[in-house]
């Protein structure tokens, strides 16, 4: 029955109704109608204390980082490419000593590199001299509609520390080598 005590408000011609039928609704609206208006008054004004006034602008309230002292990631760390250059992406973000899944792309000039073969040698960079490792080969994986793709590959890691992917790609029209630094922890943190 809480329905009825608005249908009043919102139809008037109920209001011709017998009036017994909407006495209680009536007493209802002129008693909320009272104790409305100081309330919305009320909420009013504290809203525009709590918007205005002399408020500290977005840039003082918001303080600016600053950048982490960190070291560069290894996979970032390789330069800008030359025109005519391959750049490697590496897609497997956490190795582990071991055997593991490595997997990149190869970026050419102009897109990327879909050669269907790529031979990896990995290369321990932590003794100040690169130790010759194991050399694969990598099979392109076509995602999707064929519009990219990853290389990937298996290979054993056996220590932590930094290492280096020797990455050469040869097909009929295309011959390219690049090299992907990348870092060798001896247990991943993520599960």
């Amino acid at each position: 029955m809480g329905w009825l005590i608005f249908l009043p408000a919102v139809f008037p011609a109920l209001r011709l109704l017998p009036a017994g039928l909407f006495t209680i609704s009536r007493w209802w609206l002129r008693t909320a109608r009272r104790r409305a208006a100081p309330a919305a008054t009320l909420t009013l004004a504290a809203l525009l204390i709590a918007c205005g006034g002399d408020a500290p602008s977005l840039s003082e309230a918001v303080p600016t980082p600053t950048p982490a002292a960190a070291a560069p990631s290894p996979a970032r760390l390789v330069p800008a490419a030359s025109p005519g250059a391959v750049n490697p992406i590496l897609a497997t973000k956490t190795l582990e000593t071991g055997r593991q899944r490595v997997a990149f792309l190869l970026v050419g000039q102009k897109a990327l590199i879909k050669t269907p073969m790529a031979e990896v040698t990995a290369r321990y960079l932590g003794d100040g001299a690169a130790t010759d490792g194991e050399t694969a080969q990598a099979v392109y994986h076509p995602w999707p509609y064929g519009i990219r793709g990853a290389y990937s590959t298996e290979l054993t890691f056996d220590r932590p520390g930094p290492w280096r992917l020797d990455i050469a790609v040869a097909d009929a029209d295309f011959a390219a080598q690049t090299v992907l630094p990348l870092e060798v922890v001896d247990q991943s943190p993520a599960p």
